[in-house]
């Protein structure tokens, strides 16, 4: 019997990193507060999961979203300074 990952590329097959808020801050070297507004801004997505308690608990943040917000502030970055 054929598995359902059989002739996904090897992308599909592995599992997405998840990060939790702390995780996230960790990786950006920020403070957990300012992942959460990252979140609340839209600037960066996040998945609720669980009833989660306080308000770092429950959301979870793909490191592909993360490394594309960064790549989207140093482009930003870089517009600027060549604006100058």
């Amino acid at each position: 019997m054929a598995r359902y990952s059989e002739g996904m590329p090897a992308a599909a097959k592995a599992p997405m990193p998840l990060l939790t808020v702390q995780d996230a801050a960790n990786y950006l070297q920020i403070k957990p507060i300012s992942v959460l507004r990252l979140i609340r801004d839209g600037k960066v997505q996040a998945a609720k999961v669980g009833p989660g308690t306080g308000n770092r608990t429950g959301w979870r943040i793909r490191q592909s979203d993360l490394d594309s917000y960064v790549a989207d502030m140093v482009k930003s970055q870089n517009m600027v300074n060549a604006a100058r």
